[in-house]
């Protein structure tokens, strides 16, 4: 995300207003879910619910939006102690690079949802995390939202990303889609989501919340999102490292996004 944006809770949203009362739930046929008065419904877009003043969020996310989007990448089934750790909106020097360094000391390689601009801005830092074997993705050429944007104009805008990149993973930002937006990058590219959002983008959460909140709520096949920008650079830099010991002593090895991972026929399904 870029500064001042905020990424929360996945929800989709019905563009018509909703009157159900906070903690309602309907069968599976009205798809109607109210969990602490935010509202899902299987109907319009694909939207992380945010607001400047009140910021909301899941650090994991649960089952029934995963199972609600079931082509999307969430979490990578596999019986082996592995991670995949994603960051979003680089490349950016002064915090991409030593996350690159960091993950070099520990063996660590991640998967990076890069925003085009920032690539043509930063050529030698991209090239470096290709270099250094990790994977990369797309995150749009100008971190544009997909609620804001118009179809055309936001798959023109993914496209020029992917020139750059030149990658089928997709990972859009503030993990906003419209439905149509949806239908239609899925037939191109794998749209990669998360199950574990350590929150280092929130100033309201200490950098030992985020290292709890990820040792908590991460487990075999987990894919993890930091962020490679200014507005995490302190925080991340702090949990970071602190992920990276605490798993490798329990066993752990962290591993990206690969083709061959992505075509495993166990990715996303639900426990």
């Amino acid at each position: 995300m870029r500064e001042g944006s905020k990424k929360a809770f996945l929800c989709v949203r019905n563009t018509n207003k909703l009157k159900s009362p906070p903690h309602r739930k309907i069968g599976s046929k009205g798809k109607e879910f109210c969990v602490c008065q935010i509202k899902v419904v299987e109907a319009q877009a694909v939207n992380i619910f945010n607001t400047k003043r009140n910021l909301m969020y899941l650090s994991k996310t649960p089952p029934f939006i995963q199972n609600l989007f079931p082509n999307f990448v969430w979490k990578v089934d596999t019986e082996e102690k592995e991670l995949f750790l994603t960051f979003d909106d680089g490349p950016v020097p002064e915090i991409t690079e030593p996350v690159l360094e960091l993950l070099n000391d520990y063996d660590a390689q991640a998967t990076f949802f890069c925003v085009g601009e920032n690539i043509v801005k930063h050529p030698d830092t991209f090239r470096r995390v290709l270099a250094a074997g990790h994977q990369v993705g797309n995150h749009t050429f100008n971190h544009l939202n997909g609620w804001a944007t118009e179809n055309i104009p936001y798959f023109h805008n993914v496209r020029h990303c992917a020139k750059l990149v030149k990658s089928d993973l997709f990972r859009p930002p503030y993990g906003k889609l419209k439905r149509k937006q949806a239908q239609f990058l899925q037939r191109h590219y794998a749209i990669v989501m998360w199950d574990v959002l350590s929150g280092d983008f929130d100033p309201n959460k200490t950098a030992d919340q985020c290292f709890q909140s990820v040792v908590q709520h991460a487990k075999r096949g987990s894919i993890i999102v930091f962020h490679d920008s200014m507005k995490s650079k302190n925080k991340l830099l702090n949990i970071l490292p602190r992920v990276l010991d605490h798993f490798s002593e329990l066993g752990y090895q962290f591993k990206a996004l690969t083709p061959t991972v992505l075509h495993r026929k166990r990715l996303s399904r639900i426990a």
